[in-house]
């Protein structure tokens, strides 16, 4: 499938690695939404970098712990730029509890931001007729003692992205992507990564294998309903 001046909405794309993604994309002729919530200046320096690759490209805000927002989002970028061809389902809480302090809305808040933001974008761009991909980046541990209402919507992603898969099917090909250790938490920039366990390859991963695998699923046009695990195999321990 050739995308080439066809447009891309990634979530959470300011920073991290969701702007390596957004760089990427610009790079292969792609126009881009850059999407974000409260890292304006980020977003900002980011577009600014996009636009040097000449393609089609602003910034969007929105907070996706609602259904309004996200149904704003899609409109927004849809009246920009058209129909929307690649949906890449980057922005999530990392918030930190347990079974004991976990609260009902932080349950809601990480639920909605991770799995139903992602669900209502992918049906609304669904309603046209274009063929594209959709690829949800989620987390290889997903059983997390100290972040378990993030742990429990992270969970649930595999079972959208096969829901998805083949409900959108053969129009659009959906696809996840496992992170592991790849940079340290944005709540603890100053983590040391010997303190964990980096399992069998005994290494961080590198932004350039995540956006291979990002390349991969966009220029194969068979692959769908499946997930990836860019982890060095601490998946399989």
């Amino acid at each position: 499938m050739k995308f080439i001046g066809k447009n891309a909405l990634i979530t959470g794309s300011a920073n991290r690695i969701g702007k390596d993604i957004a760089m990427y994309l610009a790079s292969i002729g792609i126009n881009v939404a850059l999407h974000y919530n409260k890292s304006s200046n980020s977003a900002i320096n980011t577009l600014v970098e996009i636009k040097k690759h000449k393609i089609n490209s602003d910034m969007f805000q929105a907070d996706l712990s609602n259904e309004k927002n996200c149904l704003n989002l899609i409109k927004n970028v849809s009246q920009t730029f058209g129909p929307i061809s690649i949906l890449i389902n980057n922005a999530s809480t990392f918030r930190k509890n347990n079974l004991h302090d976990t609260k009902i809305v932080d349950l809601n808040n990480d639920f909605f931001v991770n799995l139903i933001a992602p669900f209502i974008l992918s049906r609304e761009i669904f309603k046209g007729n274009l063929k594209g991909k959709i690829i949800n980046l989620t987390d290889w541990k997903t059983i997390r003692k100290n972040r378990f209402s993030y742990g429990l919507s992270k969970f649930a992603i595999s079972g959208l992205t096969k829901s998805l898969a083949i409900s959108m099917a053969p129009r659009f090909q959906v696809n996840e992507i496992a992170l592991g250790a790849i940079l340290p938490p944005a709540d603890a920039p100053s983590r040391r990564n010997k303190k964990i366990d980096l399992g069998p390859m005994k290494r961080v991963g590198k932004i350039d294998e995540i956006v291979s695998c990002i390349k991969m699923f966009l220029d194969n046009d068979f692959i769908t309903g499946e997930k990836i695990n860019i982890d060095g195999g601490r998946h399989i321990l």
